[in-house]
């Protein structure tokens, strides 16, 4: 009784202990760290109109919000927290990454809670340390995004999904609360919709209970089913048909040559640290999965279905236009799996070669789990997208520039989103390319050729690289990387 009573302490100081770690390297340099960026931008102003205004949108000029629904890659599982946090504690960008701390907590949370049901408290540990200490997961979720909200929200799937196996497919809530959990995954982003076609491959496997709980099965569905209608209603009504609809989300970055792209990002998967490490992890859950399928050992639903979603994912990322945040998902998911897959493999290895018979797979496995965990803090503290803006300023220098800002002044954001969020007044307008199809209030660039805004807010790259015309406007101040342009006045000319 005894040991049992000290066991439970220890997992309960090993959790709290867990979720401190996340909230320290959640809210370390929180504004600061990563440095604001355009996506990020979208999806605050979005929030804030939501809240200020009652509409999903940008403003495109002073008192008209322009309805972005048709274009959101993040959905309402996300922008209505965001909305709800700044209307009882104001808006900022402060408010606004306080939210991803706490999806980033509840994200840890949650997969320690799954690995530790599916492969008890030494994996749960291993992973959970991998996960706490993984750069990659910072990067993406202290920005404002969509990815760690999904992934919360998969892994709540999933462990309701393993909850029903455990209880032998009988218990209805679990159901509900799996299909709740799974139609909030796929509304956060489009992104997420791979785990549908994993979810229907993984139950080809285990048909024959569903023709046996076909009801209960079919009560998940419509649980699955509320979430998803609060999602897709708005978009219905802002697109122009549902063909517009389903081209641009076949194809949201705009790719031109598939054939290139894929085999572009194909070959990252050997030649790049990023999708190699993916990869890695991949092959090694697969090589589980293969041994246990061998010895007529079964697979878990709930395991089926993360393997599945992360080679689908790893597939769905061949199309993309190669960023590390498409596939990031997945690497979270096979992290986590990774330390159960490495045991299986190593007794594997133990019981048929005379070679490893002298192994401690303890050992091993716990040295490789120490010198990954010391890769991961090294890359999180001195080495990684995150860790670059360590010594940004970049909030506070927008926020003592705006601060002091003369409303009487109007604006043009020109491609700047995330500059937006620092302005304390709507006397602006602005232009923003989404996507190379979704642009949002280009019918204002007019306004640049008139001379109307007083001055522009633009970074250097879009500067160079834009069609419109600023012979109307001169240099006026730099603010960390944006350009200020003010209207030259005629005496001047």
């Amino acid at each position: 009784m005894k040991v049992i009573l000290l066991n439970t302490k220890y997992k309960k100081l090993f959790l709290i202990a867990l979720l401190l770690l996340g909230v320290f390297f959640s809210t370390y340099k929180l504004t600061e760290s990563p440095g604001v960026w355009f996506d990020e931008g979208v999806f605050i102003q979005t929030a804030m109109n939501l809240t200020v205004a009652g509409e999903q949108g940008m403003q495109v000029e002073p008192g008209m919000v322009m309805n972005t629904a048709k274009f959101m890659t993040t959905g309402f599982p996300l922008i209505y927290p965001l909305s709800f946090s700044f209307k009882y504690f104001g808006i900022g960008l402060l408010q606004a990454r306080m939210v991803m701390v706490v999806f980033l907590v509840a994200l840890l949370w949650m997969s320690y809670l799954l690995v530790r049901e599916m492969f008890g408290f030494r994996a749960a540990v291993f992973s959970s340390l991998l996960l706490v200490s993984f750069p990659v997961l910072y990067g993406n979720g202290k920005n404002v995004l969509g990815e760690v909200p999904g992934l919360f929200f998969l892994i709540l799937f999933l462990f309701f999904v393993y909850k029903i196996e455990k209880t032998k497919f009988k218990t209805k809530i679990y159901y509900v609360l799996a299909g709740i959990a799974a139609g909030l995954c796929v509304a956060t982003k489009p992104i997420f919709l791979i785990l549908l076609p994993a979810l229907l491959i993984s139950i080809l496997f285990f048909r024959k209970i569903i023709y046996t709980q076909w009801k209960l099965f079919l009560t998940a569905i419509c649980s699955f089913l509320i979430p998803i209608a609060i999602w897709l209603v708005p978009l219905f009504q802002e697109s122009d048909s549902l063909t517009d609809l389903i081209n641009f989300y076949a194809n949201v970055q705009g790719v031109s040559n598939f054939f290139q792209t894929i085999t572009e990002n194909f070959f990252k998967f050997f030649t790049e640290i990023g999708p190699g490490y993916l990869f890695v992890l991949s092959l090694v859950w697969t090589a589980s999965v293969i041994l246990r399928i061998k010895a007529k050992k079964a697979v878990s639903l709930t395991e089926s279905i993360s393997f599945c979603f992360v080679w689908l994912m790893m597939a769905a990322y061949l199309f993309t236009v190669g960023f590390y945040r498409y596939f990031f998902p997945a690497n979270v998911v096979a992290l986590l799996y990774f330390p159960a897959a490495l045991f299986i493999c190593l007794n594997y290895l133990k019981d048929r070669w005379m070679c490893f018979q002298k192994i401690k797979i303890n050992f091993v496995v716990s040295l490789l789990m120490v010198m990954m965990l010391g890769i991961h803090l090294y890359q999180l503290g001195f080495n990684s997208w995150v860790a670059t803006y360590y010594n940004s300023t970049r909030t506070t220098v927008l926020i003592n520039y705006f601060n002091n800002f003369d409303p009487s002044i109007s604006t043009f954001f020109y491609n700047t989103p995330e500059a937006v969020i620092f302005l304390l007044n709507d006397n602006y307008y602005q232009y923003a390319a989404l996507t190379p199809t979704a642009l949002v209030g280009e019918e204002q660039l007019e306004k640049i050729n008139l001379g109307i805004p007083d001055q522009i807010i633009i970074t250097r790259k879009f500067l160079e690289d834009s069609k419109a015309d600023f012979s109307l406007y001169q240099p006026k101040d730099e603010v960390d990387r944006y350009i200020i342009l003010e209207k030259v006045n005629k005496s001047d000319q």
